[in-house]
């Protein structure tokens, strides 16, 4: 666990890095603020809106797409 003291943008509290089940996240030990962080490896660059894959379309209760 990384510490890093008085980056809490909302209170200037002591943020740290800890990770879940879902991924990295920055909490701030005195308030409770949290942040998601992204993954980004070297040499990737993040993908535009336009170049990420589709969503697939699901069926409603009545048959139809939505």
């Amino acid at each position: 666990m990384l510490i890093m003291p008085k980056r809490c943008p909302r209170c200037n509290g002591d943020l740290f890095i800890d990770r879940d089940q879902y991924g990295l996240f920055l909490q701030c030990l005195q308030c409770g603020y949290l942040r998601d962080l992204r993954m980004q490896f070297r040499g990737e660059e993040q993908k535009s809106v336009k170049e990420k894959e589709p969503v697939l379309a699901f069926r409603s209760s009545n048959g139809k797409e939505a």
